[in-house]
């Protein structure tokens, strides 16, 4: 006869011992609120940040989102001691390509981290002023450009203050229930395609006069030409202006590779590349005169009396 055979059972508890607990706490981050009203530049924005012992921090992607939550800017911050990180963002950072009919933002933080050199999941913070949004242009005057120019593709669908040193220039539509004001130091020219949309329901007002002061310190427009970018306020000078005769340009130690002069009505009338320009075939009235130097294109507005 066989031996019977019999099978026993064991319990283990706390099989981990003290080898398989929990981090004390999950990785975070957070924003801090940014102010509210009209921004000032730059605009600070800051946050903290929470990472376990065990991780490395790799770095904090900071974007700009329209209300469609499209990015706009992004900036990458790549530290952040003590777990606090900062940056500054500036009106470029908002309008890349000059002013638009976008005047709502939030702003996104996304923390990237690491674990044993093995990158995590991100952890992304939205609104640091819920519902939002973060950052408002609404009714705060734009910076002090020297030219505007709103293409037929560029209709303006929110309510705006522009303002130019020289000119503005428009051929595009003004949508309903908008109120919109330029203000140009010389010329504001509506061309073909400019229109008022709307019966009753909005307000267009056009100005001659100074810019109003802001707290707008950004003075670049970021309309690219492949490397170069074109300088809104600058050291460049032009002499005599209003002029009858000649014009000078003063461009100081920078070289003067070519220059264009422009009518009101946008049309190229004179071209060259020297130091001085005679002027003394023209029409009087009002010019543009664009300044292309090595790194940089200039604007100016030309009176030929």
């Amino acid at each position: 006869m066989d031996k019977a055979e019999h099978w026993g059972y064991g319990y283990f508890d706390d099989f981990c011992g003290f080898n398989c607990t929990s981090p004390s706490f999950n990785p975070g981050i957070t924003l801090n609120p940014l102010p509210n009203g009209c921004p000032k530049f730059p605009l600070s924005v800051s946050g903290n940040i929470t990472l376990p012992s065990s991780a490395s921090f790799t770095n904090v992607t900071l974007q700009v989102l329209d209300i469609s939550n499209n990015v706009i800017a992004t900036k990458i911050i790549n530290s952040a001691p003590g777990g606090f990180f900062s940056t500054n963002l500036d009106y470029p950072d908002f309008y890349p390509s000059g002013p638009n009919s976008n005047i709502q933002f939030n702003i996104r933080a996304i923390l990237n981290y690491g674990i044993s050199g093995t990158p995590q999941t991100p952890i992304i913070i939205n609104n640091t002023n819920p519902p939002g949004p973060d950052v408002s242009f609404k009714n705060c005057p734009t910076p002090c450009y020297e030219e505007l120019i709103f293409q037929q593709d560029q209709a303006i669908n929110s309510s705006v203050n522009y303002q130019a040193s020289c000119c503005i220039t428009s051929y595009s539509i003004i949508n309903p229930n908008n109120t919109v004001n330029f203000k140009a130091g010389y010329i504001i020219s509506l061309q073909p395609g400019f229109y008022v949309s709307g019966y009753n329901t909005g307000l267009f007002h056009a100005y001659i006069g100074r810019c109003e002061e802001n707290n707008f310190n950004s003075r670049i427009q970021q309309n690219s030409i492949g490397n170069k970018i074109e300088s809104l306020e600058s050291d460049v000078k032009i002499s005599p202006n209003p002029t009858s005769a000649y014009i000078n340009i003063d461009a100081g130690k920078e070289k003067v590779v070519s220059w264009e002069l422009y009518d009101r009505s946008g049309k190229s009338v004179l071209r060259g590349n020297s130091e001085q320009i005679d002027i003394q075939g023209l029409l009087k009235g009002s010019y543009i005169l664009k300044i292309n130097l090595e790194k940089r294109y200039i604007s100016k507005a030309v009176i030929i009396k």
